[in-house]
């Protein structure tokens, strides 16, 4: 049995390559952290359920925009086989198109579970919320 501290480490780890990736806008990295099942509640737009959706989304999302920020783990509790991480992120988004940069906030949070037959942390909800006003 693994302890408490090597358990987070773990999960801390997945979020750690969340946000690597996304800074990166390595859409099959990203993926690959994801159960199959996952959903993904973002702000503004309607929930996605599964895999093949959650990688379009980021798919297109990749298209106009890049994010520049880091994910600052803000709290990580874990019970059993599930772990919620909530996360911060001050950043700037750029617009591929225009080439235009604009500070912004997001705040996230993070459900992930033990994979029962791998025993690999994934993601299985991720709700974030952008406020700008929150921005530096």
């Amino acid at each position: 049995m693994m302890s408490f501290e090597e358990t987070k480490s773990l999960v801390t780890n997945v979020i750690l390559n969340y946000g690597k990736h996304l800074k990166e806008s390595n859409v099959p990295e990203i993926i690959k952290l994801y159960a199959e099942d996952a959903e993904l509640i973002p702000h503004g737009a309607r929930s996605l359920k599964g895999k093949r959706d959650i990688e379009n989304s980021y798919e297109q999302g990749f298209k106009y925009i890049k994010i520049i920020g880091d994910l600052e783990i803000k709290s990580i509790d874990i019970f059993d086989n599930v772990a919620i991480v909530r996360c911060e992120e001050p950043s700037q988004v750029k617009s591929l198109k225009k080439g235009s940069i604009h500070n912004t906030y997001f705040r996230e949070l993070f459900v992930l579970v033990r994979n029962q037959e791998t025993q690999n942390w994934e993601i299985y909800k991720y709700m974030f919320s952008e406020n700008p006003n929150q921005a530096q």
